[in-house]
């Protein structure tokens, strides 16, 4: 995940032109943000109460102590409702990159395929009717792979 925000950090603001990545990518890096920013929260409210959570073991954001505490139960809700969100945009990143890679490859295939019928139509020698008639006989077989 480090390698992922530091690509997000980068970034810094991104545009409303960016990609579906960038934009997604710098999402990611401002909820990462304010996942730590409540972590902080959590962690003064617990001093200011007289709790030391890194003394008992516990982490700033275990429940166990930030029930504890009445005004940092709010905020631990909204660091679990953030840390919840992060993880679905983490899931729509992964989704993104495999989507994109497909089409790319997709888009790969056609490319080689269109290259490998126009050599070989040119090397058949055709008469102008068969010229002509080449489109169709091939939109025929792209539609029967298509199909299968």
């Amino acid at each position: 995940m480090s390698k992922t925000l530091r690509a997000a950090d980068a970034l810094g603001d991104v545009g409303p032109r960016a990609g579906p990545h960038d934009q997604l990518l710098h999402q990611i890096w401002t909820q990462r943000d304010r996942i730590d920013k409540f972590d902080r929260v959590l962690t003064a409210l617990a001093k200011r109460a007289g709790v030391d959570p890194e003394g008992t073991g516990l982490r700033s954001d275990d429940p166990i102590w930030t029930a504890a505490i009445p005004a940092a139960r709010p905020v631990y809700d909204l660091q679990q409702d953030a840390i919840k969100l992060l993880g679905n945009m983490a899931v729509q990143y992964v989704r993104l990159g495999y989507e994109s890679r497909e089409l790319e490859l997709k888009e790969n295939m056609a490319d080689m395929f269109l290259f490998a019928i126009s050599r070989v139509l040119e090397q058949l020698n055709l008469t102008g009717p068969q010229r002509r008639q080449a489109p169709r006989v091939v939109e025929e077989a792209v539609k029967l792979l298509e199909a299968a």
